[in-house]
Parts: C-alpha cells; sequence; structure tokens
C-alpha cells in the first residue's frame, strides 16, 4: 500500500505576503516586486540591442518570472537560490569525509617519547 505524503507549507506572517489580487491567480507584495524588479533590469539590458545584453536581459526576465510564480512549496525558491550560491561560492571549503576521519585516526595515536640531548650529555625525556 502507498501512502501519500503531503508537504506542510508554512507562510510567513510578512508585508511582502499580502495578497493584492484575488483573480485567476495569485498576486503578492513579493511576486510583484520580483516582476518590476526583473523588468526594470531587463528593460534597459534589452533596450540597448547588442546581442550579449539582449541575452543577459532574457536571463533576469526568466529568473525573475521564476522567482514570482514558482509553487509554493517547503523551501521559496529564493533560499534554493540563496543555498546554490553560498554552495557555490563556498563549497570548495567543504571537508572530505575521508580525510577527516584519517586526521582524526593519527590524531588518536600517541607521540612517540623523544630523547634530547644536553649539553652535559644528560637525556632526558620529553
Amino acid at each position: 500500500m502507498v501512502r501519500v505524503k503531503e508537504v506542510l507549507v508554512l507562510e510567513d506572517t510578512s508585508f511582502l505576503d499580502e495578497k493584492l489580487s484575488s483573480g485567476a491567480f495569485e498576486l503578492t507584495f513579493r511576486k510583484m516586486i520580483y516582476i518590476m524588479a526583473g523588468g526594470l533590469m531587463s528593460y534597459k539590458l534589452i533596450d540597448s540591442y547588442k546581442a550579449p545584453d539582449i541575452l543577459l536581459g532574457v536571463i533576469i526576465i526568466g529568473v525573475a518570472l521564476a522567482l514570482a510564480f514558482y509553487p509554493a512549496k517547503s523551501l521559496r525558491l529564493e533560499s534554493i537560490f540563496v543555498g546554490a550560491f553560498s554552495y557555490l561560492l563556498g563549497g570548495f571549503f567543504t571537508p572530505d569525509l575521508d580525510k577527516v576521519k584519517n586526521m582524526q585516526k593519527q590524531q588518536k595515536k600517541p607521540k612517540p617519547k623523544t630523547k634530547i640531548e644536553t649539553v652535559k650529555n644528560t637525556d632526558r625525556d620529553c
């Protein structure tokens, strides 16, 4: 027998999540900010009529629309973007588990005592 699990979505009680309309789709203040900011940035880039700027403008408006209309799940899309960005910035600092285990094994071994000779040929234990 298969059990269907539903994800519990806890929405923030922020002024950014206030519903502005109740039509065919839900529009919140947060979604409107994403669409307007993405539209303004991409408009100036697309208006320059240069191929790289047009491509960047299309990417920006695509990300803005994805942020605005991504379905509600347990994680917001901006949280996923922040996590991916922080992984790309600091992901190479993530320790390798095999190296960590080897270092722990090496630290557990006691250091052998060495003898140091002094000027008067007397041995000292360290």
